[in-house]
């Protein structure tokens, strides 16, 4: 006679373990306290059912914690600031994910001088798989702006007009190195790294100014 005493079977599905998101860890917890008592009364040979009914449970919380290994705070979503670093000499306005995940401006590079963008609020990870829709609206290339013979500014005539590009990029592949009260060390700045019109990299960093990217 299979003794269950309030484990489900291998056919049924325990009502709170469907899913790893609503609490599936506490409710195979308890399971699994149920089967604890089960062989604290019962000869081991009448728990083969039971423990076979156990499986499904085993292999939910394996998959729960899979999912979990390496994201401790995920589900809050991790916090950092924004910047950017541009290799192109020209100024461009970003926004990542329509603004969601904060933008700025960054500055054009100029004199072997990379363009910088300052620090702007926030970006949160809240999934290393997704990836993030960039928006690079690049300023127009002038002719230099000068002074008439009456102290008058001219503008300088357009030589490249303003483009917009739109560029999917992958977050990197781990999560960042978050040290409280470190702020030298802690790597709490999400950097935008702009090579090219359309060629973009995300990568962490521990300052503004993205130099260690």
């Amino acid at each position: 006679m299979e003794r269950t005493v309030g484990l489900f079977t291998g056919q049924e599905s325990p009502p709170c373990c469907t899913a790893c998101p609503c609490g599936a860890v506490q409710c195979i917890k308890g399971q699994v306290s149920k089967l604890t008592s089960v062989v604290r009364y019962y000869p081991a040979y009448n728990l083969g059912m039971s423990m076979k009914s156990l499986f499904p449970l085993l292999a939910l919380l394996t998959a729960c914690t899979t999912a979990n290994a390496d994201d401790p705070y995920l589900r809050k979503g991790i916090s950092m600031d924004n910047a950017a670093l541009n290799y192109v000499n020209r100024g461009v306005f970003f926004r990542l994910d329509g603004g969601y995940n904060g933008g700025g401006l960054a500055r054009a590079a100029k004199d072997d001088k990379l363009g910088t963008a300052g620090s702007s609020c926030c970006f949160t990870i809240t999934d290393l798989k997704k990836p993030v829709q960039v928006e690079l609206r690049w300023s127009p290339i002038n002719e230099p702006t000068v002074l008439d013979s009456n102290g008058r500014l001219v503008f300088g005539k357009e030589l490249t007009p303003a483009v917009t590009k739109n560029v999917t990029v992958n977050l990197p592949h781990r999560l960042p190195r978050i040290i409280p009260n470190d702020y030298k060390n802690s790597e709490d700045v999400m950097c935008l790294v702009i090579k090219g019109l359309e060629d973009v990299e995300l990568k962490y960093s521990k300052g503004y100014d993205c130099k260690d990217e």
